[in-house]
């Protein structure tokens, strides 16, 4: 297994790396300005708005697990690192360390644009390469179509459907949708033609992936 977290992944179009302090104000304005378009779906978007001191003390606690490789939280940007275009992270994911879930928000402006997909896949793609996964989950509401649609596009298959196990304001219980990924499967999914370069801390590549040249080492070769 190669040494990780990755600190930082690069593909065509964005910019994924770990939160640092400093990324508080872009993240503050970027969740005010997508409220409406977050508060369906993710549950954390019901105690919004907060004040500008708690982006600080989140982004704080979240590097801090990052470091201890407990929790890897990211923020995606785009390839200049200028504008904030959502968050992913991966996530344990019960008691089995070869799963994991991956979670992901993303500002409106960068929905139907492909950037999620390309980030979200990136990530999962690291996570079997990096993090020697047996298998990666996206969990979901189930009414939520486009999580829905994006984890289907990377190859993820529908496991279940759990019955109110989401509270969506306005609604009630609803159904939570869960979809995997297993390692011996990404040789031949979609995902597998997302290119991708991720870093450590200290700048230097553990896996990079091109679908006509990889380079590195792959668990998957």
């Amino acid at each position: 297994m190669l040494d990780g977290p990755a600190y930082r992944i690069e593909t065509a179009r964005t910019l994924v790396r770990c939160w640092e302090p400093g990324d508080a104000r872009l993240l503050h304005e970027t969740l005010l300005a997508n409220l409406d378009h977050l508060r369906p779906w993710m549950e954390w978007a019901r105690d919004e708005p907060q004040p500008f001191e708690a982006r600080v003390r989140l982004l704080r606690r979240f590097r801090a697990n990052f470091d201890a490789d407990e929790d890897l939280t990211y923020g995606v940007f785009d390839p200049r690192g200028e504008k904030l275009l959502g968050a992913i992270g991966l996530h344990g994911c019960g008691d089995d360390s070869a799963v994991r879930c991956v979670g992901y928000w993303f500002a409106q402006s960068a929905c139907g644009h492909g950037l999620a997909t390309e980030a979200v896949g990136a990530l999962v793609r690291v996570a079997f390469e990096v993090h020697g996964l047996a298998r990666v989950e996206i969990q979901c509401d189930a009414d939520n179509l486009r999580s829905r649609e994006l984890s289907a596009r990377l190859g993820f298959t529908v496991d279940a459907e759990l019955r109110a196990r989401t509270v969506r304001s306005g609604v009630g219980p609803t159904a939570r949708c869960i979809s995997s990924l297993l390692l011996g499967e990404v040789a031949e999914a979609p995902i597998a033609r997302i290119a991708c370069t991720a870093f450590d801390v200290l700048g230097r590549v553990l896996f990079e992936w091109r679908e006509d040249r990889p380079r590195g080492r792959s668990l998957l070769r």
